[in-house]
C-alpha cells in the first residue's frame, strides 16, 4: 500500500493529504477492524492497483472516513467500485449498531471534477460544515533563526520525555508503539520547547517522504500546539521557523500544512511565518 501511495503522489499529487506518514498513522491508530475496514484490489498479474481504508478517530464514533489510493490508470475501472465497497461496509456497520452513520470522503485530486460527479451520483453531498485549507511557504532561502524566551529550550523530543509529550498532546491519541517508531525515523521529526521548570510548553511535528519527491519536494508541518499557560510567548512561531529550516536542510523546497477553515487563530500564526493559502478541500458526505 505504501509503494502504491508513493507512486501515486510522485506522479504529481504530492501536495495533498493524506501523506504517507498520515496513512501509516491511520492504519495503526484509526482502523478498528482491519479485516473489514481495509480492502485491496489487484490486477491480473497480482499487482496492487487500488486500496480503500475506512477509519474513525474513536471506535464508537458514528461515522467512517474513506481514504482511497488508486493507480492513476485504473481510475475509470475502479473508482466507483472502491466507493461502493465503502458504502456497503458502512451500511453493514449501521445495521449492526442500529444507528445512522455518515461516510465522508474527499474528491481525488487526480480527477477532481470527475470524482465529484461520481460521488454525487452515489448520493454524497458536499458538507456545509466548513472545509480544509492548505497553506504553503517556499523554502528556497534560509529561514530566520528561531528564538525562544530566556530559560526556554527548543530541542528534539527524547524518548524519556514521551509520557510527558503524550500527556500534553492535544490531538487524537496515537499508540505509544507508533510514537516510538516515529521517534526513531529522521524523516519524521518531533520538536519541543521545554519551560525553565522542565515541563513541555509547546511541540511541533514535521515530516517528509523523499521517495515521492520526483516532481515537487514538499515537507509537511503535521501538528503544532502550545500549552495554554505558555501562549503569547512566541513559542509556536519559533517552532514553525525551526521546522521550516529543518525541512529545508533535508531538501524540501516547499513547506505545507492542512488546517480547518474555521481555525482563525492558527491561520493567523501560519501567515505570520510566511505561509499563504494555496487551496481548499471540501468533504463529501453520505448518510447511511
Amino acid at each position: 500500500m505504501i509503494d502504491l501511495m508513493v507512486a501515486y503522489r510522485a506522479a504529481g499529487y504530492v501536495a495533498r493529504y493524506p501523506t504517507v506518514w498520515r496513512f501509516q498513522l491511520l492504519l495503526d491508530s484509526r482502523v478498528w477492524d482491519m479485516e473489514r475496514d481495509v480492502q485491496l484490489w489487484d490486477d491480473e498479474g497480482g499487482n496492487l492497483v487500488a486500496c480503500g481504508l475506512l477509519w474513525k478517530r474513536r471506535r464508537e464514533d458514528p461515522y467512517f472516513a474513506l481514504e482511497r489510493i488508486l493507480r492513476p490508470d485504473t481510475y475509470s475501472a475502479l473508482a466507483g467500485e472502491v466507493v461502493d465497497w465503502a458504502i456497503t461496509r458502512t451500511a453493514a456497520e449501521a445495521v449492526e449498531k442500529q444507528a445512522k452513520l455518515s461516510l465522508a470522503v474527499m474528491p481525488l485530486e487526480m480527477n477532481m471534477e470527475k470524482d465529484q460527479l461520481l460521488l454525487e451520483s452515489k448520493g454524497f453531498e458536499r458538507s456545509s460544515e466548513g472545509y480544509n485549507v492548505y497553506m504553503a511557504r517556499p523554502l528556497a532561502d534560509p529561514v530566520a533563526r528561531a528564538t525562544v524566551p530566556e530559560g526556554f529550550r527548543l530541542q528534539a523530543l527524547e524518548e524519556n520525555d514521551l509520557e510527558l509529550y503524550q500527556a500534553i498532546y492535544g490531538f487524537t491519541a496515537v499508540s505509544s508503539d507508533h510514537q516510538r517508531e516515529l521517534l526513531k525515523n529522521p524523516d519524521y521529526q518531533h520538536f519541543v520547547i521545554k519551560a525553565p521548570i522542565g515541563t513541555l510548553a509547546a511541540y511541533l511535528e514535521c515530516s517528509f517522504w523523499r521517495d515521492e519527491w520526483a516532481q515537487q519536494r514538499v515537507g509537511w508541518i503535521d501538528y503544532v500546539q502550545t500549552e495554554t499557560e505558555f501562549q503569547r510567548l512566541g513559542l509556536a512561531k519559533a517552532l514553525m521557523l525551526h521546522g521550516f529550516e529543518y525541512l529545508r536542510q533535508q531538501g524540501a523546497n516547499c513547506a505545507m500544512l492542512i488546517t480547518r477553515s474555521d481555525n482563525e487563530q492558527g491561520q493567523a500564526l501560519f501567515k505570520k511565518v510566511g505561509m499563504e493559502i494555496n487551496g481548499n478541500e471540501y468533504v463529501y458526505v453520505k448518510h447511511v
